[in-house]
């Protein structure tokens, strides 16, 4: 009753805050001159949602048509909701849950069990269709992908599974990163913010083309003194390169690489230092003005030394051929893959600390482990008329780690009974496999507790992860295309979660633990009130079937956008986030606690000069608590910080 009562108390705070701007900022433009009002026009900030997206189907399509629930962010959204780092674009993002645990490291998940343990297991992330998620542990190092805000063009984010063009690990959902076309980047940027708690960030973009080759090269710094309560500084030098040669009019070919380094504080003396680069190359052919033929390639190298001190090494290699073919009645995708994952793990072996001791190091440390994984994926689409779509969907999968061969099927149908509505269902079913960790794991290291030391051990006989999910869906545009509402239902049967227990030993074990279910709603909508004013809401409710993992479930999420574009080229955006709390019980190493709801509050407000090539804006962030925790003080989570940044920004030869 308590919960219920502070939420309602908590939307009518959200909805207070939109009346007190609105009612600001409607005094504020009624005062102004006319002449201001073709200013408006001119400078024509807001966007309607994107029609086109890619990630649901691998193709272009209307995301009226899409098969699964899809939620794009903008460059636009981007930039003006102020966020710095990568994973605070996903805030944006209804059913999608954030968890900062420092300043490096960052746990982003959906529609299941967000945090067991606080590794988000269940997302599978790509940019612009490399995945960058890490096999080790399955999880996705945010801190350690060569990547810069500016240069994202839009974010993608599937809800629930879309492992039947994904495959395994596509289990809960997909965020697809792509980033701009070299056309729009042109010319140079500089760019440099800096706050308090010794954070900045520096940026440098150069970008031209020179007859059928376009390129564009970006450096930067990013540096800060980490959150309250732990040791966590975070210091990453990156670079990235991208480089389109246009072979002629139906075909080209695509470099793209990318550099990020530094280190993080970590434990009371270690600094261990990061190193990551990859090299992406992709040919694009228009066989006919219906077929497509795209063969994509790409080297992965990851070295830490976060485990203990000692390397963590991933070498991945990833070919994928794809064919699409475009009709009014059809379309169709299919494609072949094949990848390998080369691991050398620093974990050290040995039951108890006299072994530890005295054993030293065990395959993992002195071998490299390999796994390969093939696959075959077909998607088609069939048009029984206008108003009537039927999709199916299908992921063959042979992965090393799992002794069958892994089926992923999908199916869905999209009824759409006037050109702005449309409802859908889809039933699908996806796999997560094991990772490196939870296969091959035998290490122990000192423990202040007895026995004095603790470790894992995995199990090469663990079944993967399985999911049915079931959704439901509306879309709807209304008011001449200014409001676009959502609503998602879904339902998801989990089986064979793969949990951990010490069983008295203080050497966790890997194994398949018990069947759950997650069920939720997800509703969202967009306004563009006004020419200068465009709000957003969302809100989220989920809830898991099983007492010992409901806790690590976050319940209720809401957000809420208001953005002002002001005469004379200020815009001001405001940004608030309700996040319910998280209770701990079974995870290992964490006591049982819970992580109190709270209320973010994030402003940036902004002007531009010289026709917008200078940018100068004012950046709040956390601005309601001086501090908060988002996950248990435990394992080297700290608490987030109330943040201010001042931000200026120079373009320059467009």
């Amino acid at each position: 009753m308590y919960k219920s009562a502070y939420c309602s108390t908590t939307l009518i705070i959200l909805f207070s805050l939109t009346f007190v701007l609105f009612s600001f900022t409607n005094a504020f433009c009624a005062s102004a001159n006319q002449k201001y009002d073709s200013e408006i026009e001119a400078l024509s900030l807001f966007y309607s949602d994107d029609d086109v997206i890619y990630s649901v189907s691998k193709r272009e399509e209307n995301i009226m048509e899409s098969p699964s629930a899809v939620y794009t962010v903008s460059a636009e959204d981007i930039k003006y909701s102020g966020a710095k780092k990568l994973t605070d674009i996903f805030r944006m993002v209804p059913g999608v849950d954030v968890v900062d645990i420092n300043s490096y490291y960052t746990g982003v998940q959906s529609r299941g069990y967000s945090f067991f343990p606080k590794y988000a297991r269940h997302m599978l992330v790509l940019i612009d269709g490399r995945t960058v998620y890490s096999p080790q542990i399955n999880t996705t190092f945010w801190d350690q992908i060569p990547v810069f805000v500016e240069n994202i063009e839009r974010v993608e984010v599937i809800k629930g599974p879309n492992a039947a063009l994904y495959g395994a690990n596509a289990f809960n959902g997909v965020i697809n990163i792509i980033t701009k076309d070299l056309d729009e980047t042109k010319g140079g940027l500089v760019s440099t913010t800096v706050g308090n708690r010794e954070t900045s960030w520096s940026t440098v973009r150069l970008g031209g083309s020179n007859g059928k080759l376009s390129y564009q090269a970006t450096a930067g710094y990013h540096e800060t003194e980490g959150f309250s309560g732990s040791r966590n500084r975070f210091r990453k030098p990156q670079a990235t390169f991208r480089a389109d040669y246009k072979i002629d009019k139906t075909s080209m070919l695509s470099l793209h690489s990318g550099y990020a380094g530094g280190d993080r504080e970590i434990g009371l003396t270690d600094d261990p230092e990061v190193t990551s680069y990859y090299l992406m190359t992709k040919y694009e052919k228009e066989l006919s003005e219906k077929n497509k033929l795209s063969v994509q390639y790409y080297h992965d190298y990851r070295n830490s030394a976060m485990s203990f001190g000692h390397d963590d090494k991933l070498r991945s290699n990833d070919v994928e051929v794809q064919f699409n073919r475009n009709s009014k009645k059809y379309n169709l995708v299919f494609g072949s893959g094949y990848r390998i994952d080369m691991v050398r793990h620093g974990f050290l072996s040995g039951e108890d600390f006299n072994a530890y001791t005295t054993k030293g190091s065990h395959s993992l440390n002195l071998e490299t482990d390999y796994n390969h994984i093939f696959k075959t994926f077909i998607n088609f689409t069939y048009h029984i008329n206008k108003k009537l779509h039927l999709t199916g969907a299908m992921m063959l999968e042979d992965n090393g780690f799992v002794k069958e061969l892994m089926l992923s099927p999908k199916g869905s149908i999209v009824y759409l009974p006037e050109e702005n509505q449309s409802f859908r269902f889809s039933v699908s079913r996806a796999y997560r496999t094991p990772s490196f960790i939870e296969e091959a794991a035998d290490f122990s290291v000192p423990f202040r507790e007895d026995p004095g030391y603790i470790g894992q051990r995995g199990d090469s006989g663990l079944s993967p992860e399985r999911i049915v999910a079931f959704e439901l869906g509306y879309r709807g545009i209304f008011l001449d295309s200014r409001l676009t509402a959502n609503v998602e239902l879904f339902y998801h049967d989990i089986n064979d979660l793969i949990t951990y227990d010490d069983h008295g030993t203080n050497i966790f074990q890997y194994m398949n633990g018990k069947n759950n279910t997650v069920k939720g709603l997800e509703t969202s909508f967009s306004w563009q009130v006004y020419d200068w004013w465009k709000l957003k809401f969302n809100y989220t409710y989920q809830e898991g079937s099983d007492d010992d993992f409901d806790g690590y479930i976050i319940e209720q999420k809401a957000g809420l956008l208001n953005r002002f574009l002001l005469p004379k080229g200020f815009v001001a955006n405001v940004q608030t986030y309700y996040v319910d709390q998280l209770h701990f019980v079974t995870e290992p190493f964490t006591p049982e606690s819970t992580v109190n709801d709270y209320i973010r509050l994030d402003i940036r407000f902004s002007k531009t000069f010289l026709n917008d090539k200078i940018e100068l804006a004012v950046i709040g962030q956390n601005l309601l608590d001086t501090r908060h925790e988002e996950y248990p003080e435990a394992l080297g989570a700290a608490e987030a910080n109330r943040m201010y940044f001042f931000e200026l920004s120079y373009r320059f030869g467009l």
